[in-house]
């Protein structure tokens, strides 16, 4: 689970995006019943979040690939694939997304290898759409990657429109600037006539 973790914030990292500023790791929250705590919350433009929980357990994957019996191998897969849809089905319980003001409709339960989620979808082929209808988004390191940059680039986007705002305003002081020293050099003129 702390690899998974670290994992998820190396990928935010390299995607241009810093920890305390634009999300941070393992902030938990009071809600009724108890406390959440994700382990990532992505600041988004428009004082939204997005939720990352990495805490899927990968033991069942594990056994079954230290198996040299393939029945054996095939039990611990199925208990794979059955520990993925228990993991989708606390996560859509918990309601993450519900806990945070302004965040997306689901929550992303990042799994930190796409081997893991083809195991699994092998052997549950209907884990995409569970997930899917329970609000929460299976992601793998190439799918974070693709979050990531998006949240960096709307970030980039995001400070180009603010320059932009602010290259008007201060022309508009200007031109302000540039009418009064106007009006000021027509009386000055009008004076020395």
């Amino acid at each position: 689970e702390g690899s998974a973790i670290d994992l998820a914030k190396h990928v935010l990292e390299q995607c241009g995006l810093a920890e305390h500023t634009d999300f941070v790791t393992e902030h938990s929250i009071t809600v009724d019943g108890g406390r959440l705590r994700p382990d990532a919350i992505v600041r988004i433009p428009g004082n939204k979040q997005l939720v990352i929980d990495a805490k899927v357990s990968l033991n069942a994957y594990q056994a079954a690939f230290e198996c040299n019996d393939e029945d054996e191998r095939r039990r611990h897969l199925d208990l794979h694939a059955r520990s993925m849809r228990n993991h989708v089905q606390t996560l859509g319980a918990k309601g993450y997304q519900s806990q945070f003001e302004d965040a997306p409709d689901y929550v992303v339960m990042f799994v930190p290898g796409e081997h893991f989620v083809a195991a699994a979808l092998e052997h549950d082929p209907e884990l995409w759409d569970f997930a899917f209808h329970n609000k929460v988004l299976l992601a793998t390191p190439t799918n974070l990657v693709a979050i990531a940059r998006t949240v960096a680039q709307v970030w980039r986007q995001d400070a180009l429109a603010q320059e932009a705002r602010e290259i008007g305003r201060m022309a508009g002081d200007i031109y302000d600037r540039i009418a009064v020293a106007g009006d000021h050099l027509k009386r000055v003129g009008a004076g020395l006539e």
